[in-house]
């Protein structure tokens, strides 16, 4: 125990401390000529003092331990109280996104399917918010990555009539007006419909395939020249590659030098 150290010293000097201030005030308050009777009765008041110091320093020192310990105890209730929060706020984000991926996983252009996804979705987030622990925000990291992906491909190569809410092949002028014209609901004409998806909930889609801005890739380092001469004997075109890729880099289908062609190479 961590005050096992210093716990007996701490006694000693409380315990010696009040022993001498009572025997100061025993030798002020002794009578001039007393007889060594007298004296000898005052040192055994000062060995009971002594043992009465011990006494009230033991005292001191256990309350002080036991006040160590709630406030210990007290620390990992809370810890416990986080950590379950935290599980729980990492289940129930997991469960909204899941909820909206499926919502959308016919790739519909439905306005109440979207308006519904959007809610959950930003549930989602403030959920993941809440995710406090560690290794819960790896795991919500780790499901996003497959999440973002389903997301952004759900918005790419989309018409802007499928953001209307409408056939996909009509025009954008055709599928704006497409968007309000009247239908027929229970046996009654509407004079007009909304069915353009809302821009709330096309956002939140949007959002929720985003990288963050303070994103670390975690997939790890790069080879080193070292590690990259060692793949000669097993693996030699990706040698080959992470070689030609120091040299070279390519944009717009040209292949332009990194560096001019000869020079010293890191892994030659």
């Amino acid at each position: 125990m961590r005050y096992a150290r210093w716990g007996l010293p701490f006694i000693l000097v409380i315990a010696g401390f009040l022993s001498y201030a009572n025997w100061i005030g025993v030798s002020l308050h002794a009578p001039v000529g007393a007889e060594a009777k007298g004296l000898l009765g005052d040192s055994f008041g000062v060995l009971n003092s002594l043992f009465s110091g011990l006494g009230f320093a033991g005292v001191v020192l256990t309350i002080w331990i036991q006040q160590g310990q709630i406030i210990r105890q007290e620390q990992e209730r809370i810890d416990e109280v986080n950590e379950r929060r935290s599980l729980f706020n990492l289940e129930a984000a997991l469960e909204a996104t899941e909820q909206a991926r499926m919502l959308l996983s016919d790739a519909n252009n439905d306005r109440r399917i979207w308006i519904e996804a959007g809610r959950l979705l930003g549930h989602a987030k403030v959920l993941g918010d809440g995710v406090t622990v560690d290794c819960h925000q790896r795991v919500l990291e780790a499901n996003k990555l497959k999440y973002r992906s389903f997301f952004s491909d759900l918005l790419a190569n989309k018409t802007a009539a499928f953001f209307y809410g409408v056939n996909e092949a009509l025009d954008i002028d055709n599928a704006a007006r497409a968007s309000s014209a009247p239908a027929r609901r229970g046996g009654v004409m509407s004079l007009s419909e909304t069915r353009h998806l809302e821009e709330a909930s096309i956002y939140r889609v949007w959002e929720a395939a985003q990288w963050p801005s303070d994103f670390e890739d975690s997939v790890g380092p790069i080879f080193t020249p070292a590690e990259a001469d060692t793949l000669m004997f097993d693996a030699q075109g990706l040698r080959e590659y992470l070689l030609h890729k120091e040299l070279y880099y390519s944009v717009g289908g040209d292949l332009r030098v990194r560096r001019p062609v000869g020079a010293n190479s890191e892994r030659n």
